[in-house]
């Protein structure tokens, strides 16, 4: 017997996950997220005027990519007054910094801060794979 995910279901699923604040982070160090990765794995970039973004539940768009839901937030743009240093990617977490959600580090990364006007662009976005759970019968 196997369990399967819906795509709607799957999709409600994205919205739910999606339905409180939470909170867009730059990270410093040359690392690739992986799905054991919690906080502690990622160094929160800092100075040079950074601070997180919060992301409101109601800007989020949700659809499809190959039959996988998958849903977008619009353009955050990080704007420094200093230098940062390297950033390699984001992460998202809750709105308490105590469960990653998900992260990713930039493809064409990493961006170097070093002054005042320097920017680093990101669009969040997740996309879940289809799920299917072979069961006992």
């Amino acid at each position: 017997m196997s369990v399967v995910t819906t795509k709607k279901g799957q999709l409600e699923a994205l919205k739910l996950m999606l339905s409180k604040r939470i909170i867009l982070r730059l990270y410093e160090n040359d690392t690739f997220p992986n799905y054991y990765y919690e906080n502690k794995d990622y160094r929160e970039a800092s100075g040079g005027g950074y601070e997180a973004k919060v992301l409101e539940p109601g800007k989020w768009k949700f659809g499809y990519i190959a039959d996988n839901p998958v849903a977008s937030y619009p353009q955050q743009v990080f704007e420094f007054t200093g230098p940062v240093g390297l950033v390699f990617g984001y992460y998202i977490t809750d709105e308490d910094n105590k469960i990653v959600r998900w992260a990713e580090k930039i493809a064409d990364g990493p961006y170097e801060v070093l002054r005042m006007g320097d920017t680093v662009t990101i669009v969040p976005r997740i996309r879940l794979p289809r799920i299917e759970l072979e069961g006992k019968k």
